[in-house]
């Protein structure tokens, strides 16, 4: 209604332009600090890129209030910096705690806990079970699938990362899951397949056709994807017989 004594030199309707104005101002300023900490520092956990985000805000903003509020209103007696300090801390904290809450990261029900692993509970079999494969034929288990459930299906064709999600595809479908993308890649390691890109991994099995796009080289996969091979990765892929 009228901070630090401005209800005293202004009007009503100036102090709702000012104050929006201010308002207006942090919710930019806001929003763009948590999309450029969540870009630049993507493989953090969720909360410390929160609280980063949270104090770079109230830094800026606090040094914005002060420039602001003293060229408009320096000849008031304004209260103390560190009173305002406190003030802006306090409300962006609460702002930046109910952006973590209803983020789809912290609601996402279906995705991992990094470094917990879920127990992977197999369903009845709804005919009788074949007999088993000899130990020499039996493929390795997949212990990235084995934890997301036996709806995720069981040949794994690629993964996918997208901010702090995980898109995984396999025979059935898509799956989206909030975990590390080198933790995922890290299960995967005695798999036959490989990281070929820094946000993509892929199943050498689904592996359909290397497709040139001038320099560029990619993988068709079994689900018609195309996925881009990083120039890093090519003398591995050459070694292996893959391009």
């Amino acid at each position: 209604m009228g901070p630090f004594n401005t209800y005293v030199v202004q009007s009503f309707e100036g102090r709702l332009l000012f104050w929006s104005g201010v308002i207006l101002l942090g919710t930019v300023l806001g929003t763009v600090i948590q999309v450029l900490i969540r870009k630049a520092f993507s493989q953090w956990h969720l909360i410390t890129m929160t609280v980063v985000a949270w104090g770079i805000f109230t830094v800026v903003q606090w040094l914005l209030v002060l420039v602001i509020v003293n060229k408009v209103y320096g000849h008031l007696e304004l209260p103390p910096n560190s009173l305002i300090f406190l003030i802006i801390a306090g409300v962006g904290g609460t702002i930046f705690t109910t952006v973590y809450l209803v983020s789809p990261e912290t609601l996402l029900q279906d995705g991992l806990e990094t470094g917990k692993p879920a127990k992977n509970t197999p369903p009845a079999p709804s005919q009788p079970a074949p007999e088993p494969p000899s130990a020499a034929t039996t493929p390795a288990a997949n212990p990235f699938l084995a934890q997301l459930g036996p709806d995720t299906g069981e040949r794994l064709i690629r993964l996918a990362m997208r901010d702090h999600y995980i898109e995984v595809y396999t025979e059935v479908g898509q799956k989206l899951v909030h975990m590390r993308f080198s933790d995922a890649v890290s299960l995967l390691a005695d798999q036959n397949g490989a990281q070929v890109h820094r946000s993509h991994w892929v199943n050498f099995d689904d592996i359909q056709e290397v497709v040139k796009d001038g320099d560029k080289l990619n993988f068709r996969m079994s689900d018609g994807a195309l996925v881009p091979i990083a120039r890093s990765r090519k003398p591995d892929l050459k070694k292996r017989g893959l391009i």
